[in-house]
């Protein structure tokens, strides 16, 4: 049965507003996220990073569980089963308050880990900023990818990109 959905502001994007669903069958809360029209662009892309994103399994990553096409009079319109992480984003947690450098530095740290989490499989989200950090209720850092799906900023990255990447870092240790 759906929940009150989340305050996530306006915004112009090809997905519906995120849902927070109980999914009885898994015993905890997920998030939906659907196009809001048919569009077989959209699809090919939201199918693929989801799936890209479903390979990433870290705990600074939010998760991605399924993928699927509702049945609408309009036609099929395909929805992603994620993590649902209770609390805020650092934006909205730190909006007008200082933070203990030390807490800004095991913030970095996690967010860091979760990144080059996703770099290893080939994902690189090219929209990192606080909003899109989500706090869970004990204030560890998730990176939410949700953002970078519905704006098609996540970039799947091919094996020559990730080779050439780990060359690159290879022959400059100091990055």
């Amino acid at each position: 049965m759906p929940a009150s959905a989340p305050s996530v502001g306006p915004r112009s994007t090809p997905c519906r507003e995120l849902l927070v669903l109980d999914a009885h069958n898994l015993g905890r809360d997920v998030a939906l996220k659907q196009l809001h029209r048919p569009d077989e662009a959209l699809t090919d892309r939201l199918v693929r990073e989801a799936r890209a994103m479903a390979q990433v399994n870290h705990p600074n990553v939010v998760a991605v569980y399924d993928t699927g096409e509702a049945t609408t009079p309009r036609g099929p319109l395909p929805y992603i089963v994620m993590e649902f992480v209770a609390g805020k984003s650092i934006y909205h947690s730190a909006d007008g308050i200082a933070i203990d450098p030390s807490e800004v530095i095991r913030l970095v740290t996690g967010i860091c880990h979760g990144l080059a989490h996703a770099h290893e499989h080939g994902i690189i989200h090219r929209d990192i900023k606080p909003s899109n950090i989500l706090l869970d209720l004990n204030a560890q850092p998730n990176i939410d990818c949700r953002t970078s799906m519905q704006l098609g900023v996540a970039c799947i990255g091919s094996r020559s990109l990730r080779r050439q990447q780990k060359a690159r870092s290879s022959s400059n240790p100091a990055t």
